[in-house]
């Protein structure tokens, strides 16, 4: 029964990650595909830059939310806990691979967020000192990021947390953090290439 209780669980969990808020956002607000405009990228910072603060903020909250959510309802439920971090896997890879938008949606980070601050909220916290401080000094949040998730995986391995929870972690940042770091480096290069030096530290 926990068995078939679990998986309808992470079903549900993936199925919470697949809704697309930011393209539906960026729809509402602009009538646009997020999936066509700027870097193209299913996610809150694409929305913020090209359909306003209000609705990037809003998609923040809202990617944060699912990934929180997915945590959340297994353990309301009294489902195990290898549910609640299989459910927190899961809602990632529905916003990463969405079954609502042809399996192309965003790169995970704000659902991971929401994922960590449930699992671990003093340490999830403090990971985001790191974005905060890229934003204000250098105004890269993709540095910020990467940063802030490795700093998290750090974090959950020197304060002893459970080796389970550590692994789901990596797991789960590996993928957030290669992506964005790629994804920095190319449009550096692409910055130089074009001598718009302004766009190393903010990129188009």
């Amino acid at each position: 029964m926990d068995a078939l209780l679990g998986a309808v669980l992470v079903l549900v969990a993936y199925l919470l990650g697949s809704v697309p808020f930011p393209y539906l956002a960026a729809r509402l607000v602009s009538g646009r595909d997020i999936r066509k405009i700027g870097t193209g990228n299913v996610g809150a910072l694409n929305v913020l830059q090209n359909a306003g603060v209000a609705a990037g903020v809003g998609v923040l909250l809202a990617d944060v939310g699912k990934g929180a959510l997915a945590v959340l309802i297994p353990v309301w439920a009294g489902a195990p806990d290898w549910v609640s971090y299989a459910g927190g896997g899961a809602a990632v890879a529905g916003h990463n691979w969405p079954v609502f938008l042809g399996f192309r949606g965003g790169k995970g980070a704000a659902t991971i967020l929401g994922v960590g601050l449930v699992l671990a909220p003093y340490l999830a916290l403090l990971a985001l000192v790191p974005i905060l401080v890229a934003v204000a000094t250098i105004r890269n949040i993709v540095v910020g990021v990467a940063v802030g998730f490795v700093l998290f995986n750090i974090l959950t391995i020197a304060t002893g947390e459970d080796w389970s929870l550590v692994g789901v972690c990596i797991a789960l940042t590996m993928l957030v953090v290669g992506s964005y770091l790629a994804k920095t480096l190319g449009q550096m290069t692409r910055a130089l290439r074009k001598r718009r030096w302004k766009n190393l530290v903010w990129p188009e």
